[in-house]
């Protein structure tokens, strides 16, 4: 069971093609992502396509310029050994006439037993 779940309604714009990709930020934080559900509603018709970065590079699917591109159906990618740093984006096209908006649901875990950025351990002399 995951610590929290985050969902983001994502509207990619009409006739946002491939060269001139969204690229939606997630912001969030420190965690461990277990799993993404993306949501593609009823009318996509494998005309918009969706990736998932990981720390600015494609995480799933794990090359350039491949994306996930469905109609009327939540698509689940279970993560593992993965980033923890909370930099996940969302990139996207639509090739349709009209705007369509995706849905995105990532459920994480909180990270723990870390030192906080800034500090360091004493250090005796």
């Amino acid at each position: 069971m995951s610590d929290f779940t985050k969902v983001f309604d994502i509207q990619v714009p009409a006739g946002n093609s491939v060269a001139t990709l969204l690229d939606t930020p997630l912001n969030l934080g420190l965690c461990t992502v277990e799993r993404f559900f993306i949501t593609f509603p009823p009318g996509c018709v494998g005309l918009v396509g969706v990736a998932i970065y990981a720390g600015g590079s494609p995480a799933y699917p794990n090359q350039q310029n491949a994306y996930f591109a469905f109609d009327d159906y939540t698509y689940k990618q279970d993560i593992s050994s993965q980033i923890n740093s909370g930099q996940w984006d969302i990139v996207a096209y639509n090739l349709d006439y009209l705007n369509h908006t995706i849905q995105i649901i990532a459920q994480a875990d909180y990270v723990s037993n870390l030192m906080t950025l800034g500090s360091s351990s004493a250090i005796s002399l």
